[in-house]
């Protein structure tokens, strides 16, 4: 387990790959496959000085995080809509009954 609860061996998995060597042929060669928790928390944790990939994961993660957070206030916001006019036509419907 990591510092956030998180299993480390599920978001990092040991993998190989084949490459193409100078010769032509190929050979195995040792990698990691990361979730996009991975993906991450290693952008977020690494300096983006002179490092234009990690600048751009980080950005990227920043606007899905932003895009996110609208989304899910759009969400909030349209049930408050939808709760205020239930409210207001059973309000009207006990004017008109009255």
């Amino acid at each position: 387990m990591g510092e956030t609860g998180q299993t480390v061996d599920y978001h990092f998995h040991d993998v190989m790959k084949m490459v193409t060597i100078g010769s032509g042929g190929e050979r195995a060669v040792d990698d990691i496959k990361l979730t996009r928790y991975a993906c991450y928390i290693v952008a977020q944790n690494a300096s983006a000085t002179g490092k234009p990939a990690v600048a751009g994961a980080q950005a990227y993660f920043a606007i899905q995080t932003r895009t996110q957070e609208l989304t899910a206030q759009r969400e909030f916001d349209v049930e408050r809509l939808i709760a205020r006019q239930k409210y207001r036509d059973s309000d009207k419907k006990r004017a008109i009954e009255e």
